[in-house]
């Protein structure tokens, strides 16, 4: 993997996404399974009046206080805005309360506000465009928009909430308002419908309902049955499959209109309060929404309608609707958004708690056993569910059977075992210690009658029991170290007969085990991937499938090794409750996380949780079945399911997938990026190559279960691997170099299908301008041109050094012959003179040899003192060539020294200042040292005219460093870096011999500061 896709992996898997996350809230009204989307999940407000799903498979809902956009994760949220003038901003909705949405056949979302005036969407911009009524002018007659209805042209009727009827023309954009007679006056307009022929029904406000014929310009009036002759509201109106219009009533009536006709008929009787929505869903059910008394449910396949569901209590009803996948959505005044799918209709639930057993018996009721709450019958007739009498304290029931005999076993969380004959009497079976024969285990997890009639129970700890129905005692079957034919384990968790009459045993402590009764032997399959094992099923084919508790689903082949169906495959979760076969030989698979359908033909999965209908979507352990009639239940935490799986049909259709937002990260900046496309082109996103990367959020339109939608995201350009995103609806994608790129994002819905078509945007990554094509032609022309003249001008430098290091070679040289000059000098004055004395004396001395004692001692003392004078001038000429101090003393002593020497002789106060934490220097480096302070300081004789010098030794930094200040005249800037400044051309040669600089700072009448630093090492020692 590239390093920049690899980048790119660890940043998508950190990255958190940005966006608000909406987690839609279920609720249960009467029967029916809701969705809620409030204020809390983000809605911009609980008053929602209108609501629209577009081509594109967005959500609009128009509220109290703005327009929203729902894509299944978040709320886009629009309003007016205003400027510090107190002007709206260009660009916003100009009114907040939105009553009417509308796309026409152009796919232009148009927007009814409530004062605000008539707005449209522009996509590409992600801006509105805002027509208003005019004062004194034609177009728009009033601000004021109830509702609105494309026709087929691609025009729009606007009902006005003072002013009628008017409409816009799809050719020239002119709205003109469409005036009736005098006898037909009416001035507010509650709904509108269009009609096969092009003509338009109009809801009114005590004027009723009214149909406009464009071709001539003519409105009638349609008669309402129950309303003859009387002042009518028509609030709502819907056009069913067979084109009937069902028109809604202020009175509370709802009334059905024959295509073509101009009489309606009363469909059905008044109700408690104003109809003010009507929606078909997708099997053709009429949704009627009340003014405050919830909503119902119609049949209306025949003349009359009938009322199949209600619910009084569901709140006050503004607008309904169906989305292209069947969900319906209700928009509440104060309330919100419910969303039901009637897919859900498909599972009856029973508000049962920790469910945890499930049984059949021979009547086709249900047994369930409860974690806490005891053991209830559900009805096969009634389909109710009652508590099924038990003795005190059998609450915690976690198996139960009904054997041949009508008998019921129920075992239990530490109770033990119980039978209750058919006359209602209870007999108990607990472990008795003491007894051999009696119940391993009073924790009981598995019961099975087999077809010989004996009882197996599953325990928790004791392993696995046989109750004889002849003698009443329990034969034990345990684990046994010493014979590798016994169970491995201890706690049984299910028992199944296979059809060759043996059993299936699966443990949670050793796995999978096949017994024998005829032979008491057990075969095991150490192959299995985790030894818990929870269910085991074999299906119509006799293949045996086993649920494990992390594993997943396993299907054992005939080389008795385990293919694995997981979460990663698909599966909903890889801890396994229960697996069940339908009649079509689908696999049903309980799992911790929700329910998974597996289809073996297909190898296709798909998943159903509380979103779908289920009253759990956690699936409990041991709660499975599948009765006689071929239903399926399932029980969990939250209660108890029933389904004809045949009744449940998948939805394989793919969903669609959009980009909602595009933020791109430059030098200046974030910069929101309009993610829409434009004419049908794929949106473009341009880079600066100083870019610090781009973040996108991406939405699959299917609102079925939004939280099981997941999404992946592939770079064309950077690499070649789809990178998963899980549950994140969105990535922030690092740096990207120059070049150009294609971002694919696709997603799947809540069941694992895959979008069709991928959400794309390409990223050009601009070039820095010296990388741009003309800007390198044009640079290597420059660099060509400059080429010759860096040659030229390096030629001339290099002369000039050259120069410069022949005139200091000669100043060298001059140095040296001045220094051999003085020490041949001060050899030949001083130390000539002395021996030349010396020679006389010791001449005297031997042509008198007779002379008196005190004259030869007055001679031989003449003799000792030009010996010394000779002495010392040989130190003088020693110390000129080498200080001797080095050799005697430690550097920095020769330093303080030094500086004694140079104040006697200079008559300036010189201080030395050295640091504690100063190194050992020695050999070369302390010579090049001392020269380097012995030309400083004749620097500072020479030119500073300076009455106080400091000297400054300290270590820092892995540097020693050497400073001389003064407080003399200062030097000149220039002056430092001259030519034939040789003296510091010498320290910085003496300094970069180590890797060290020299630094010369200082200025007219600031005194001069000369610096010397050089790199020094210690070891752990504190030593060079």
């Amino acid at each position: 993997m590239r390093p920049v896709l690899r980048n790119l992996f660890l940043t998508v898997l950190v990255a958190a996404v940005f966006g608000l996350c909406i987690s839609a809230s279920a609720s249960e009204t009467g029967s029916l399974r809701f969705m809620r989307l409030t204020m809390d999940q983000g809605l911009s407000n609980n008053s929602v009046y209108c609501l629209l799903q577009d081509r594109k498979g967005f959500l609009w809902f128009g509220t109290f206080a703005g327009l929203n956009r729902y894509d299944g994760t978040q709320c886009l949220i629009y309003k007016p805005g205003r400027s510090a003038l107190g002007d709206n901003i260009p660009g916003n909705l100009h009114g907040s309360v939105i009553f009417a949405l509308e796309e026409d056949t152009n796919g232009r979302l148009w927007i009814g506000t409530d004062g605000g005036g008539l707005s449209v969407y522009n996509r590409a911009t992600d801006t509105f465009e805002t027509i208003r009524n005019p004062p004194g002018e034609e177009g728009l007659p009033s601000d004021r928009i109830f509702s609105l209805k494309a026709d087929g042209n691609g025009g729009l009727w606007i009902g006005l909430g003072d002013a009628g009827l008017a409409y816009r023309n799809p050719s020239s954009g002119i709205i003109t308002r469409v005036v009736p007679p005098g006898s037909l006056k009416f001035t507010s307009v509650r709904c509108l419908q269009t009609q096969p022929d092009g003509a338009v029904l109009v809801g009114t406000e005590d004027a009723g309902l009214l149909r406009y014929e464009p071709s001539t310009k003519r409105f009638s009036a349609v008669r309402l049955e129950s309303h003859a002759g009387d002042k009518v509201t028509v609030r709502a109106m819907a056009t069913g499959p067979d084109h009937r219009v069902w028109i809604g009533t202020a009175s509370g009536d709802l009334e059905v209109l024959a295509p073509g006709g101009s009489v309606a008929s009363v469909a059905l009787p008044v109700g408690s309060s104003a109809v003010r929505a009507l929606a078909f869903d997708m099997a053709g059910r009429l949704w009627v929404g009340y003014e405050s008394s919830g909503f119902a449910v119609l049949d209306v396949s025949s003349k009359t309608a009938r009322v199949v569901y209600q619910d009084p209590s569901a709140g006050n009803i503004r607008a309904i609707g169906s989305d292209r996948n069947g969900l319906v959505w209700l928009a509440l005044k104060d309330g919100g958004i419910l969303a039901h799918d009637p897919r859900s209709e498909r599972f009856t639930r029973f508000p049962l708690k920790s469910v945890r057993g499930l049984a059949e018996t021979r009547s086709g009721d249900v047994l369930a056993g409860t974690d806490g709450s005891g053991l209830f019958r559900i009805h096969a007739g009634s389909g109710t569910a009652a508590p099924e009498p038990l003795p005190t304290g059998y609450g915690r029931v976690y198996a139960v059977i009904e054997d041949r005999g009508g008998n019921l076993w129920i075992g239990t969380d530490g109770e033990g075992l119980l039978r209750k004959d058919p006359q209602g009497r209870f007999m108990s079976y607990r472990r008795k210690p003491e007894d051999p024969g009696s119940l391993s285990s009073d924790v009981i997890w598995a019961l099975l009658e087999d077809r010989s009639g004996n009882i197996w129970i599953g325990t928790e700890g004791g392993g696995l029991d046989r109750w004889d129905p002849a003698t009443s005692a329990f034969t034990h079957y345990r684990y046994r170290e010493d014979d590798p034919n016994s169970l491995l384990g201890s706690s049984v968790r299910t028992i199944r007969q296979a059809a060759d009459g043996k059993l299936w045993i699966g443990t949670w402590d050793g796995g999978l085990s096949r017994f024998d009764p005829a032979s008491s032997r057990f075969e095991h399959f150490p192959d299995l991937a985790d030894s818990s094992v929870n269910a085991v099923l074999e299906d119509s084919q006799g293949r045996v499938w086993v649920g494990t508790g992390s594993a997943g689903l396993a299907l054992l082949g005939a080389d008795r090794h385990f293919a694995y169906i997981n979460k990663k495959s698909g599966l909903a979760g890889d801890t396994v409750t229960g697996v069940m076969e339908d009649s079509n030989g689908s696999i049903w698979v309980a799992t911790a996380e929700r329910l998974s359908r597996y289809e073996p033909r297909t190898e296709t999965i798909f998943h159903f949780g509380e979103e779908d209908g289920l009253a759990s979507s956690e699936c409990s352990q041991n709660a499975y079945l599948k009765t006689r009639d071929g239903c399926l239940w399932v029980g969990g935490p939250q209660g108890l399911t029933r389904f004809q799986a045949s009744a449940v049909p998948l939805d394989t259709h793919p969903p669609e997938i959009v980009i909602t937002h595009l933020e791109a990260y430059g030098p200046d900046g974030p910069q929101v990026v309009p993610p829409m496309e434009r004419g049908g082109q794929v949106p473009i996103v341009d880079l600066d190559w100083r870019n610090t990367g781009l973040r996108f959020d991406a939405a699959v339109l299917d609102f079925t279960a939004p939280k099981r939608n997941r999404y992946a995201m592939f770079i064309e350009g950077l690499g070649q691997e789809w990178i998963p995103l899980g549950e994140q609806h969105g990535a922030v994608i690092p740096p990207l170099p120059p070049g150009a790129f294609i971002i694919h994002v696709k997603g799947t819905d809540g069941n694992g299908v895959w979008t069709a078509a991928d959400a794309v945007f390409r990223v050009n990554v601009n070039p820095p301008l010296w990388r741009h094509p003309v800007a390198l032609a044009a640079t290597l022309m420059l660099l060509a041109g400059a080429a010759g003249g860096t040659m030229l001008l390096r030629t001339r430098a290099l002369a000039r050094k050259a120069e410069i290091l022949r005139s200091y070679s000669r100043h060298i040289q001059e140095a040296r012959e001045q220094e051999r000059i003085a020490a041949a000098r001060e050899v030949h004055d001083e130390i000539g003179q002395h021996l030349a004395a010396l020679n006389l004396q010791a001449y005297w001395l031997q042509t008198h040899p007779d002379a008196s004692e005190g004259s030869r001692s007055e001679r031989m003392g003449e003799m000792l003192g030009s010996i010394s004078d000779a002495m010392n001038a040989v130190k003088s000429v020693a110390t000129n060539l080498r200080p001797i101090a080095l050799d005697a003393l430690k550097f920095e002593e020769a330093v303080s020294w030094y500086a004694r020497t140079f104040e006697h002789r200079s008559g300036m106060a010189t201080t030395v200042e050295i640091s504690e934490a100063f190194p050992s220097v020695q050999g070369t480096l302390a010579t090049s040292l001392f020269r380097i302070l012995q030309e400083m300081l004749t620097n500072v004789w020479r030119h500073s005219c300076a009455s106080n010098v400091i000297i400054r030794l300290k270590y820092e930094y892995g540097s020693i460093t050497l400073e001389v200040r003064d407080n003399g005249k200062g030097i000149d800037p220039g002056r430092a870096g001259a030519d034939d400044a040789f003296g510091i051309i010498g320290m910085k040669e003496r300094c970069a011999a180590f890797g060290g600089r020299l630094y010369v700072s200082g200025g007219p009448g600031e005194g001069t500061v000369f610096t010397a630093r050089i790199p020094f090492s210690l070891d752990a020692e504190g030593k060079t």
